[in-house]
């Protein structure tokens, strides 16, 4: 409706312990109350691609829940707040990385800190604890930390953000507050 041409990327849809797969595909399980809920979507627009996950739940999903969902949060808030170009790409994945380890769940952050999009939805530059290449201005990239737990849950938050020497633009503007539904 506002004027997407296709999906940039097959959207994932995975609740309870299959969101603990970063990603995870549909299964027979239904739905119960308290599950939480990963999205993760993206389409192009004029060309360019998109991507972004969002968490939901259904119902409240318990105190152990929102505290890994508030570390998470608090993971990309961080790498946001510090991403700037000229930073190394593994400094800024080190950031997330360490708030992450620092709750005790540092095993439970599987890929990499972000990517690159552009006319891919996958590009250069990789924001990942295995690059020392410099970030640079204008690059257009992913920060989506994420904690997977298996057979419990899995939490990623992901929004897209623009490199400058000073900062960070965020473009992504859905808010990334858990939606209890």
């Amino acid at each position: 409706r506002a004027g997407a041409a296709r999906m940039s990327f097959d959207p994932i849809v995975a609740f309870g312990e299959n969101a603990a797969l970063p990603h995870g595909r549909p299964s027979t399980r239904e739905l119960r109350q308290g599950d939480p809920i990963l999205v993760d979507m993206g389409c192009f627009l004029n060309d360019y691609a998109s991507d972004m996950t969002r968490m939901f739940s259904l119902g409240h999903p318990g105190a152990d829940f929102m505290a890994v969902y508030q570390t998470v949060l608090d993971a990309l808030n961080r790498a946001a707040e510090a991403a700037r170009s000229g930073m190394s790409s593994s400094a800024l994945d080190g950031l997330a990385r360490d708030v992450i380890a620092s709750a005790g769940l540092g095993d439970s952050f599987s890929h990499s800190l972000g990517h690159g999009v552009g006319l891919e939805i996958h590009e250069a530059p990789s924001v990942s604890y295995r690059s020392d290449a410099l970030l640079p201005t204008g690059a257009v990239i992913t920060l989506e930390p994420g904690v997977y737990l298996p057979g419990r849950f899995g939490i990623r938050i992901e929004d897209i953000v623009r490199l400058g020497p000073e900062g960070c633009d965020v473009i992504t503007s859905s808010p990334r507050d858990l939606v209890v539904l």
